[in-house]
Order: C-alpha cells, then sequence, then structure tokens
C-alpha cells in the first residue's frame, strides 16, 4: 500500500547522510532486520549475525551488544530520529494526525519569523514580545519539545528560541513539511508548503494567522495588515493568493510589500 503521508519514517531517514548505504532508509531496514534476528536468536554472537545475515560484522556488532558489554547496543542517527518523531506522534504526519496542526504553526513561524540550518537543521524562532513568547511556549510544549531560549532580545532584533530537546529531528520533520532550510532572501528558492494546497481549511487559517502575527504591521487608524518581505515575486504572489483565498477578501501585492485589505483581516480575525 502506498504511503500517503506527508512526511514518513523513510522520508525522514533519507534527511541523513550515511557512508555505507547510498539510501538511508536501507540502514534503516537493515538495522531493524539485525535486531529482529538476534532477538529470535540470543545465542548467536555478531559474527555469526553477520554471516547469516550477509553483512559487515563491523558494521552490526554496535547494533547488538551483550547486555554485559561495556557499552550499551547503539543505534543509527535515522533510526533514532524515527523513533524520537513517531514518539512525538509526528510522523506519519497527516492532516488529520493529532499534532498536524501544531507542526503547520510551526512551519509558518520558520517562514515568518525563523530559520533551519542546512547542516543540524535547528530550527530557531525569533519572537517579538511577551504575547509571541507565551505562543511560540505553547506550541513547542504542544509538540513536546519546550522552549530555550538561544539569543536575548537586543536593539531592534528579537529574542531567538529553540526547542528545549529533540531540535534536529524536530527541524528535520518541518523541512520535510516545506519549511525552508538556509538563508531567506529573494534569490532563494522558496515556496509556500505544498500541503496547503489540499488542507482543511483550519489549517490554512491558523497558517496564515501565525504569518501575520509574526510579519504584519497594523496601524492605529485604520484596519489594513501589510508586510514587507525580501523574498521572489512568485513567491509573495502565492502568499498573497493564499490569503485572498481564505479570506475570501481583496489582498494585494506591490513590490515587497504584501496588503492584507480591512476586510481581509476582519475576516480572518486576526
Amino acid at each position: 500500500m502506498p504511503d500517503d503521508s506527508l512526511a514518513s519514517p523513510k522520508d525522514l531517514a533519507r534527511t541523513y547522510n550515511s557512508r555505507s548505504y547510498a539510501d538511508p532508509w536501507e540502514l534503516v531496514e537493515d538495522y531493524w532486520r539485525v535486531v529482529d534476528y538476534a532477538a529470535r536468536n540470543t545465542t548467536l554472537g555478531s559474527s555469526a549475525l553477520a554471516s547469516r545475515l550477509d553483512l559487515p560484522r563491523s558494521r552490526i556488532r554496535p547494533w547488538v551488544r551483550k547486555p554485559d558489554a561495556e557499552r550499551k547496543p547503539s543505534r543509527p542517527d535515522p533510526v533514532r530520529a524515527i523513533q524520537v518523531a513517531e514518539g512525538h506522534n509526528w510522523i506519519p504526519a497527516r492532516y488529520d494526525s493529532k499534532t498536524f496542526p501544531a507542526l503547520s504553526q510551526a512551519v509558518a513561524w520558520i517562514f515568518s519569523g525563523g530559520s533551519i540550518d542546512t547542516e543540524r537543521f535547528v530550527p530557531l524562532f525569533t519572537v517579538g514580545g511577551e504575547s509571541d513568547l507565551a505562543d511560540l511556549d505553547a506550541l513547542l510544549e504542544e509538540l513536546g519539545v519546550g522552549c530555550t531560549v538561544c539569543r536575548e532580545a537586543e536593539n531592534s532584533r528579537g529574542a531567538e528560541y529553540r526547542p528545549a530537546q529533540d531540535a534536529s529531528v524536530l527541524g528535520r520533520v518541518l523541512s520535510l513539511l516545506g519549511a525552508p532550510t538556509g538563508t531567506k532572501n529573494a534569490d532563494a528558492a522558496i515556496t509556500l508548503p505544498a500541503y496547503l494546497e489540499g488542507a482543511p481549511e483550519s489549517i490554512r487559517r491558523e497558517f496564515i494567522d501565525v504569518y501575520l502575527r509574526n510579519r504584519g504591521h497594523r496601524y492605529d487608524h485604520k484596519a489594513t495588515i501589510h508586510f514587507r518581505e525580501e523574498r521572489s515575486t512568485d513567491y509573495l504572489d502565492a502568499l498573497a493568493a493564499l490569503i485572498a483565498d481564505v479570506s475570501g477578501e481583496r489582498v494585494t501585492r506591490s513590490d515587497r510589500n504584501v496588503i492584507v485589505s480591512a476586510d481581509a483581516v476582519r475576516a480572518l480575525a486576526v
């Protein structure tokens, strides 16, 4: 049966690199094959297991160390990541998954006020005030990772926070859902997450809500919200179209600015 999830264990495994495997998913499959066989043949040592399973002993020995060994059995990074993500109910990610609304909101935060580095996949979230911090703290608690500060606010820069635990695994899952990694500017090939096209209305509305709370500039004398993004015109056009589609009201783009009309703001109740 084909996997129709938006982010699967196989997808997550393939965000890692392996010196021994061209496809890290094969590493995961071999690990579970070895561990399962060893559990059913407890008298076999690593040499016999390697022979029967046609795998190098040096590769599998760390996976099946005996209980009395000085070091405990180890797990390959993709295996550990899958176990962590499944433990948090992040994968397989589907629209009706318990954590998907929170994952989508975290993706929106990365687009509108955050980043994921390309090497470690650690997500960072920028906040501008106490209410923003409360929202972020609640979001990361819902995802089961907690929140810790990386950089205090200074001058015109907001404070920066990261997940208190399992940060790299969460960042990889968010990237699989379409969150950008690395630099975000007009030259970067950034597009809105593909899952938004078929997502339930509540998911699309919450994505926009996070985006506008992080990026939107409000006026004292009118209800219009506008924000400026140094992104490609295609990206800005797609973002304006998404907001217009969900609100059912007028949203326009001028150069790098997106202007959300007062009617759209009222329809979105942001």
